[in-house]
């Protein structure tokens, strides 16, 4: 579900490249002229043909001027509108609502040209992500979220939101294994919730969203909290069990 430029012009235009503009430019230019041509006849006399001459290059320099201007423009916005529908892309494919902006800035690229990854890059990214969500208040907003320095970028728009929820849903049992798997391989009867996020699988991201795979799955895997911090108890024996019978 990509997001939608409502201004069509916009998109028309920054989709052409200088020279088609250009070209396009001076057509329509030459039709203005014709027209322009045609008033200042009606303007002035025949003894008047060099104030004809200006008139008619004013108009037809003022176009130019006003469609360049516009071609600036378009560009800028169309860039805007890649870069905006990169981020709504990456956070459906993740099946994620919102992440760190900073995490964010270091894992995706805005548009075609946009490969750098160094820190200076990143930081550059996650100035323009500010900038795009501003630009797009009802697809995203900006939201506090846990570690770095609290800044997040959160997907609103009610239909892509309702997307990953229903991919997240789909998902649990899958996080479930894996968290199961590495618990035994690893031989972890306990292991706290970053380590699932850091060592398991990034997407889960959310401690809501890490209690929900533990609540579907049937006392398997246990909540354990000691010391403000959230723990995952393994129930080895069922845990064997459910791995004989999958």
């Amino acid at each position: 579900m990509k997001i939608e430029d409502t201004k069509a012009l916009y998109e028309f235009i920054g989709q052409l490249d200088w020279l088609a503009w250009l070209a396009l430019l001076i057509l329509i230019a030459l039709v203005i002229a014709y027209v322009v041509i045609g008033v200042a006849d009606k303007l002035y006399n025949d003894d008047n043909k060099k104030l004809k001459r200006i008139f008619t290059s004013v108009v037809c320099g003022v176009t130019i001027g006003c469609g360049i201007i516009l071609k600036i423009k378009a560009d800028s916005s169309y860039t805007d509108l890649i870069a905006a529908n990169s981020i709504k892309s990456w956070l459906q494919a993740n099946n994620q609502k919102y992440k760190n902006l900073m995490v964010l800035a270091g894992l995706i690229t805005l548009d075609p040209d946009d490969t750098g990854f160094d820190k200076k890059a990143t930081a550059e990214r996650a100035d323009n992500i500010k900038r795009i969500i501003k630009m797009y208040p009802n697809e995203f907003i900006n939201c506090k979220v846990d570690g770095g320095d609290g800044n997040g970028v959160e997907l609103i728009d009610d239909n892509a939101a309702k997307s990953v929820d229903s991919s997240v849903m789909k998902m649990l049992p899958f996080y479930q294994s894996k968290i199961v798997y590495y618990m035994l391989l690893k031989a972890k009867p306990i292991i706290d919730y970053r380590t699932v996020k850091d060592s398991i699988d990034g997407r889960c991201y959310d401690s809501e969203l890490i209690d929900l795979i533990l609540a579907k799955s049937k006392k398997i895997l246990i909540p354990y909290a000691r010391n403000n911090t959230a723990y995952i108890v393994l129930n080895t024996a069922l845990a064997k069990e459910w791995l004989y019978t999958k």
